[in-house]
């Protein structure tokens, strides 16, 4: 489900669900988790690249998992979402999310925890669970606004509206398009070729300059989405789009 590569002093993790477009179930943020912690004990890397291994990078949360979930899968699922946000964000490496074909949802959000997000000019983006009665998994409703503005992050997520690249790119949820993945890679090249410690500092104190603190802002979030998970007009939503 997860790849693993390196080049010199970039990673790469490379989501690799490919029968089932990179859908997040347990299983995969189990191994995404493993991959994120095992590359950042190389101290030779200083990016690590978020990435498809083909096609979509994440169509979001697994449909058929949401329809199973009770409470207690609910709180597994967001406390692994929870943990993958932690590793990146305190990690000193600096994380890229490079965005091919759908970032939807859960993908989407894990996409948003990242340093900086590139996309293919092609790719689309949304955080469309309001069409399926839940709530954000994995933090989108906690990180977007501070990013891009109240409103705008409320347009996103109250509409569903999956939006192209371009337009993520005018609204500020993502920093750069490029044609192909190569135009991605001189970008992380270019970053991976400053100074150590200057980037740690740089990413340290930005982040500080965000003043929340995930675990505890996620909260309200995470409780919500375990109710919504166990709604039943959330059953049927989920399942007429299974039925679609």
């Amino acid at each position: 489900m997860i790849d693993i590569s390196k080049n010199g002093t970039i990673g790469e993790i490379s989501l690799s669900r490919k029968e089932k477009r990179n859908a997040i179930n347990q299983e995969l943020l189990e191994e995404l988790l493993k991959a994120i912690k095992v590359i950042e004990e190389d101290e030779n890397l200083k990016v690590i690249i978020i990435d498809s291994s083909s096609g979509d990078f994440s169509v979001g949360a697994d449909i058929n998992e949401l329809l199973k979930m009770n409470a207690a899968l609910a709180i597994s699922f967001r406390e692994k979402m929870s943990n993958i946000v932690s590793e990146m964000i305190n990690s000193d490496k600096i994380f890229i999310s490079y965005l091919t074909g759908f970032s939807l949802g859960g993908g989407f959000e894990i996409a948003q925890w990242s340093d900086m997000i590139i996309a293919d000019e092609k790719s689309r983006i949304g955080q469309p669970e309001v069409n399926i009665g839940i709530n954000a998994g994995a933090g989108g409703n906690t990180i977007l606004p501070r990013e891009v503005g109240y409103k705008n992050a409320m347009y996103l997520a109250l509409t569903g509206n999956i939006i192209s690249a371009k337009e993520a790119k005018e609204r500020g949820i993502i920093q750069e398009t490029v044609r192909t993945r190569e135009e991605m890679l001189e970008i992380a090249r270019k970053i991976a070729s400053k100074d150590s410690a200057t980037i740690v500092a740089i990413k340290k104190s930005m982040r500080r300059s965000l003043n929340f603190n995930p675990s505890e802002d996620m909260k309200a979030e995470e409780e919500s989405f375990i109710k919504l998970t166990q709604n039943t007009t959330t059953k049927e939503l989920l399942k007429a789009f299974l039925n679609k």
